[in-house]
């Protein structure tokens, strides 16, 4: 059998799983392949065809489409299924074609009047009507389908079909008008079938469920913030003919806003049709503070520290200043005032509470103060000319001390510092400059020294007070800072430094090492024996620039010669402070070098004097002169803070070298040269208990090697090796 399988789409709607009805639009075809039956499944009275599946009774295969015809002659049975209903069955004949009869011209024509009478016509058989179905909704779309046949022959399509008396087109009946309908046939208007009756009951359209949703679940009880509500039907959005319900209470279109929190529900209704229910809340409204405005009473002044400006705060026209904080520049500042030295832009707003102000560009000038004239004045018009006895200069601009901003010319030459002291007597002119402005000029007469002597101890030292003693531990084997003689003269003379720092009003800075030990005398002693590597000796300007700076000026010697800070130990305590609050008040102009112009450390505090051709052997100087030479170094250097002195054991300076601590000394006022000298010794004692000593030493010059001798306890004699100068604080 050959099957012509014809594709068709038709409108399906959305349906439950009903009863499912199968009709055809004839029930007759020519088996052609060109004829077709088209068939139409519905649902209560909806066409859903195209949810359906087509079969052939017998061969369990689906039509496929719902369209049949074919080339082979017989009855044909149909049946349609939707999910879990089948249809009841449709019978459709495929007509074999009939040939045409050729025409024979050979056999006679019968004659009109034939001798023999024609035999009486048998009258037809009666014809059967039946239905589809006895009950179809009355929705215009739900249909009964009839079929007449006779003598077991399908005849539908060659009778006529009549519903209620009204002859209908077809053999497919729909309506809209519900009832009971009475049907029968007709063929040849002679032959009438039975009568058979089916119902079309009333169609209700069912309901279809309407949605409620909202744009947020949470609004502010504030009479302003909403909440907005839509209604879907299926999927189509709908505004017409709903009513919206809040808390059971209808409102006006679909937005809602209160003023009392609280938990609410909401549902809308479309005739007899209720939506889900949804809940929001709202919440508490807190009128929040109204904004606060900043105003200045000037925005431009000038950086002198004494032009204000003044800031006022309002909130809703009322003044708050007072229950507010101003801020410049992120900084909150005291009061409501505002001045500054430091010219530039400055950004003010003020706070209150939470509440930030509007911002307020303020425009501080540079002040240029007019340069006042200088006064030059002296500790003391009359100085001995003996290299010791000396006066200070003091510069002032308007009652200010700007003496570290002057330079002092004493005869015409500029002097370092503002100290002078001379070994030759007279008159001695001197003038101050500050700037392009000349001090007065004052007379300093220098007499001559009279026999006797002058002792000078550095700042804040007196023969009984203001010096340290750190000593090592038993003969320096015990605890092993046998080379740690530099580090003890480095921790006496920090000590004395932060010291006189603290006289001057000021506070160490966190973190700085000071005050007793627990196993020496100083703190400082302690961390040196902590932080270093201390399996050789050091130089006590080593120690001290990485102590203040955190500069290692020895990091370029030769590996394992020199006594190293361990690794991560970068000192530099005063690092943070150092070039904006110390070197300003702190001589700093010695220099250590290592390879010219290309290792050099600057601006140091301290660092070494070698005596090979300073005073000593390199030198080419007599012994008066070598002394002369050492005498001055010492002065000048005790001037300025305090001296580590490294000395011999031996007279040719052979000998290891050893730290001390130089706390004053004796000169003699006629020669103008030194006489005898004070120290503190880490090695002057090798068993416990120790107690901190200051020893004095007799000057001279060895008669054999010339080199510059101490006479007294506990060695007998030492000789000077170097000098390592540490400027005190205010030495500048």
């Amino acid at each position: 059998m050959t099957i012509v399988i014809l594709c068709c789409i038709s409108t399906a709607c959305n349906r439950d799983d009903k009863p499912i009805t199968l009709s055809v639009d004839k029930t007759e075809i020519i088996a052609n392949n060109e004829d077709v039956a088209t068939f139409t499944v519905l649902c209560e009275g909806k066409d859903v065809t195209d949810e359906s599946h087509l079969f052939i009774e017998g061969q369990d295969e689906e039509l496929g489409s719902n369209i049949f015809s074919t080339a082979e002659a017989g009855n044909y049975t149909f049946y349609a299924k939707r999910k879990s209903h089948t249809s009841e069955k449709i019978e459709v004949l495929a007509k074999a074609i009939e040939p045409e009869e050729p025409e024979n011209p050979e056999e006679p024509e019968e004659p009109e009047n034939p001798e023999e009478p024609n035999e009486p016509e048998l009258p037809e058989g009666p014809i059967e009507l039946s239905a589809s179905t006895d009950t179809i909704v009355a929705n215009g779309i739900d249909a009964v389908n009839f079929t007449v046949m006779q003598d077991s022959i399908n005849i539908t399509d060659k009778t006529d079909i009549f519903v209620n008396d009204n002859k209908i087109e077809g053999n497919i009946f729909t309506t809209t008008q519900s009832g009971n309908y009475v049907v029968y046939a007709k063929k040849n208007d002679t032959i009438i079938s039975n009568e058979i009756t089916f119902f079309a009951k009333e169609y209700v359209a069912p309901e279809i469920p309407i949605v409620i949703t909202a744009s947020t679940d949470t609004i502010v009880a504030d009479g302003i913030d909403e909440i907005i509500f839509n209604v879907t039907e299926g999927k189509s959005v709908i505004t017409d003919d709903i009513d919206i319900y809040v808390n059971g209470n209808k409102i006006e279109g679909n937005k809602f806003t209160t003023t009392t929190a609280g938990n609410y529900t909401a549902y809308a209704k479309k005739d007899n049709v209720t939506s889900n229910e949804i809940s929001f809340v709202a919440i508490e409204y807190i009128e929040p503070e109204k904004p606060i405005e900043l105003t200045a009473s000037t925005t431009t002044i000038i950086a002198d520290g004494v032009e204000t400006v003044e800031f006022t705060v309002k909130q809703d026209n009322i003044d708050v200043t007072n229950e507010t904080e101003i801020y410049i520049n992120d900084n909150k500042i005291e009061g409501y005032k505002f001045t500054t030295t430091n010219h530039g832009t400055y950004k003010a707003y003020a706070k209150k509470g939470e509440l930030i102000s509007n911002e307020i560009e303020i425009i501080a000038e540079e002040y240029i103060e007019p340069e006042k004239p200088i006064e030059l004045t002296a500790s003391k018009n009359n100085i001995i000319a003996n290299g010791t006895d000396k006066t200070e200069f003091t510069v002032t601009q308007d009652n200010v001390n700007v003496t570290s901003q002057s330079e002092i010319y004493v005869n015409g030459n500029k002097i370092n510092g503002n100290s002078f002291t001379t070994t030759t007597p007279g008159s001695y002119n001197v003038y101050a400059k500050k700037n392009d402005v000349i001090s007065n000029e004052i007379t300093i007469t220098a007499e001559a020294a009279a026999d006797g002597k002058t002792i000078v101890f550095a700042d804040g030292v007196t023969l009984t007070s203001g010096w340290y003693d750190v000593n090592k531990i038993g003969n320096g084997q015990q605890n092993g800072d046998i080379n740690m003689c530099w580090a003890a003269s480095c921790a006496n003379i920090i000590q004395w430094w932060q010291d006189r720092y603290v006289e001057a009003g000021n506070t160490l800075p966190s973190g700085a090492v000071t005050g007793p030990g627990t196993t020496y005398q100083l703190a400082l002693m302690e961390m040196y024996h902590e932080l270093w590597d201390n399996s050789r000796g050091g130089t006590t300007s080593h120690g001290i620039t990485w102590y203040f700076e955190g500069r290692n000026i020895m990091k370029e010697a030769a590996a394992g010669s020199h006594a190293q800070p361990l690794s991560n130990n970068t000192g530099g305590y005063y690092s943070n402070i150092w070039e904006s609050q110390i070197l300003p008040h702190v001589y700093h102009d010695y220099d250590y070098v290592v390879v010219p112009g290309i290792v050099e450390y600057n601006d140091l505090i301290s660092t070494e004097y070698n005596n090979y051709y300073l005073w000593g052997n390199g030198s080419g100087l007599s012994d008066e002169q070598r002394l002369r030479k050492f005498t001055e170094l010492v002065v000048e250097f005790m001037d300025r803070g305090v001296v580590s002195l490294a000395v011999s054991l031996g007279s040719n300076l052979g000998t290891l070298h050893h730290a001390t601590t130089l706390w004053g000394y004796e000169i003699d006022n006629a020669t103008g040269l030194l006489t005898r000298i004070w120290i503190t010794d880490s090695d002057d004692m090798t068993t416990e208990p120790k107690e901190p000593v200051l020893h004095e030493y007799a000057v001279s010059v060895h008669e054999t090697h010339h080199t510059i001798k101490f006479s007294g306890a506990p060695y007998g004699a030492c000789y000077a090796v170097a000098l390592y100068p540490v400027s005190g604080y205010g030495s500048r």
